[in-house]
């Protein structure tokens, strides 16, 4: 009895042995396919720096955000990735005018950094789970029709309406970074770095366009200053931008 007893005592000592290997097996196995599927994974952006930044805007758990956060983040990310796909089709526009002409690299320059940024916001819209606007057809039509028209009037009207909007889109910026940083800067600090980056480039943006004679445009010497006021343009985009926080 004895021996059979000492025998059973082996015998389930082995199994136990085998069954930790299994389990530790098992676990470096799917540690290891876990790994080899994040090294799969296309980067969220095509810039390393950005990219990196996104990931870890995505990585966040929203599970353990407030309400409130999660709206705050909601509505910035609706509202910015419809902008920026506002800003590229503006910019797709004026292209299709001006590319041929000695302003189109200028504005295809301007295009591409507006193009990363919307890249940006497409990543960051099912990441967390933002509701994208159900007016992107409008902007689609918009913001071209927009671009095309001013640029038919001639380079200095195309450079005014890239003042007008852009001075627009800095003060929106700088608004949501004041709401990030009043909400929780230590969680927020790579969006806001994100959204920072993002504003310098529009000042950029803004800043080339008045030295492309921005304010010599003949709609422009029409109508008093401030230019902004005269296009209509700062108006229309808060207005735009209220209604997004809605749809």
């Amino acid at each position: 009895i004895v021996r059979l007893s000492r025998r059973s005592v082996n015998a389930g000592q082995s199994v136990s042995r085998v069954a930790i290997r299994l389990l530790s097996s098992g676990s470096q196995q799917q540690q290891q396919q876990q790994e080899q599927q994040q090294q799969s994974r296309p980067p969220l952006h095509r810039d390393p720096e950005l990219a990196q930044l996104l990931g870890r805007i995505a990585s966040l758990d929203l599970a353990k955000l407030t309400p409130e956060t999660r709206a705050l983040l909601d509505r910035i990310v609706r509202v910015d990735h419809a902008g920026e796909f506002g800003a590229d089709r503006i910019y797709a526009g004026q292209l299709a005018v001006l590319g041929g002409t000695p302003t189109g690299p200028l504005i295809r320059h301007m295009h591409e950094q507006e193009q990363d940024h919307l890249a940006a916001f497409e990543a960051l819209i099912p990441a967390l789970r933002a509701r994208p606007t159900v007016l992107m057809p409008f902007w689609r039509v918009a913001g071209f029709a927009l671009g095309a028209g001013t640029a038919l009037i001639g380079k200095e009207a195309a450079m005014a309406c890239t003042v007008a909007v852009e001075a627009e889109i800095q003060e929106h910026y700088n608004a949501q970074l004041r709401s990030l940083l009043a909400d929780n800067p230590e969680l927020h600090a790579d969006l806001m770095r994100v959204i920072a980056r993002f504003r310098d480039e529009e000042a950029e943006h803004h800043d080339t366009g008045l030295r492309e004679d921005a304010e010599s445009a003949p709609l422009i010497r029409l109508c008093p200053p401030p230019f902004e006021l005269a296009v209509g343009l700062p108006s229309s985009c808060r207005s735009g931008s209220e209604l997004i926080h809605n749809k």
